[in-house]
């Protein structure tokens, strides 16, 4: 049995506030993209690869035509929507709350 668990080093790195909400923001764009992409093949080509002459819609705005037409498209993302800016702001608890979060991420990386 392997593990991809890595040992703990003496290297720390470290981020602003702003440039970890910056990585999350990328994140959530990168995953609003991928699901919109994907959103005409998913579970279409089942054991199979697609092939190059099958053409994939995309064009300017379609992200957001999605988003309004097909709301129930990303409901994975809404899930992991619970990170409120606002309060992160003006609420101690809760901003220290998150930073906690964040420092156990860092651990785990």
């Amino acid at each position: 049995m392997t593990s991809c668990h890595q040992q703990s080093s003496s290297v720390t790195n470290t981020m602003s506030t702003s440039q970890l909400l910056d990585k999350i923001k990328g994140g959530w764009a990168g995953q609003t993209i991928g699901v919109s992409f994907g959103s005409h093949t998913e579970f279409r080509y089942q054991g199979t690869f697609i092939q190059d002459y099958q053409s994939i819609p995309w064009h300017e705005g379609y992200v957001q035509e999605l988003m309004d037409s097909w709301p129930d498209l990303y409901d994975d993302i809404y899930m992991d929507g619970d990170y409120d800016y606002d309060r992160y702001e003006s609420d101690s608890d809760y901003a220290d709350g998150v930073d906690d979060a964040m420092d156990e991420y860092g651990e785990d990386w």
